[in-house]
């Protein structure tokens, strides 16, 4: 059971969550457990085998980003887990594999985040749900709990790759097959004079590695946020 949970919260394993829920009884135990703690603006309707059956029953499943840091607020002050299951639970979230560019990719390098991320498939160029909520805790040894929801957002991690590589090309450093456009991957590279290496990370994180590479390539947002964007030797068009 260790394992599974495991599995569930710091790998975001869909099958470890199947598994959970129907050993505690489904959905419907896990709202009436809620509604006892007392949480509000939460439902769980369906698990997520039956969510990736139909693109609409994700959004029966859902709460808010102030419900979410409620919840996390509560936990963290042991509201209703006994010692021994809160510190298990606070090792594996703090172990969280996924969503390395979210909110723990936006702190300095180090810091304890205990966080869940949450991701949904896209459709139509359309990503759903890409979720984060986790505790931060800050080097005087204060916490505090924050979520961030984002909806229908159309980043898309292919596009972006595509831009970067043709703004590679339109800078002389590498030559793609003619006619990928944005879809355009590094097996399109018909010549790299200079045998460049690549190495996709998360958008976010191009900024933190820009010290230990020859080229990087990074949302303007990223940029901005990080504050390099005055500086940046290429920028691309405003209309592109």
């Amino acid at each position: 059971l260790a394992d599974v949970l495991r599995y569930t919260v710091a790998d975001s394993d869909n099958i470890g969550c199947d598994v959970l829920l129907r050993l505690i009884g489904g959905p419907k135990a896990v709202n009436g457990y809620m509604r006892e703690l007392g949480a509000r603006d939460f439902s769980i309707r369906f698990n997520e085998d039956e969510m990736h059956q139909k693109w609409e029953r994700q959004f029966d499943n859902w709460t808010t980003p102030d419900a979410a840091a409620d919840l996390l607020a509560a936990f963290c002050k042991r509201e209703f887990l006994e010692q021994d299951s809160f510190n298990f639970l606070w090792r594996v979230m703090l172990e969280t594999s996924t969503g390395a560019g979210r909110i723990r990719g936006r702190l300095p390098a180090g810091t304890p985040v205990a966080h869940k991320t949450g991701t949904s498939c896209a459709r139509k160029g359309v990503t759903a749900a890409v979720n984060d909520i986790g505790i931060v805790t800050l080097p005087d040894g204060r916490r505090f709990a924050i979520a961030g929801f984002v909806s229908d957002s159309r980043e898309n991690g292919a596009a972006n790759e595509a831009r970067a590589l043709q703004r590679l090309a339109a800078q002389g450093l590498i030559a793609l097959k003619d006619g990928v456009g944005l879809e355009a991957t590094p097996n399109d590279i018909v010549e790299n004079p200079k045998n460049l290496q690549f190495e996709e990370i998360e958008a976010a994180q191009v900024p933190n590695v820009l010290a230990d590479v020859d080229v990087g390539i990074a949302n303007g947002n990223y940029a901005l946020s990080a504050g390099i964007a005055d500086t940046a030797p290429v920028k691309e068009a405003a209309e592109s």
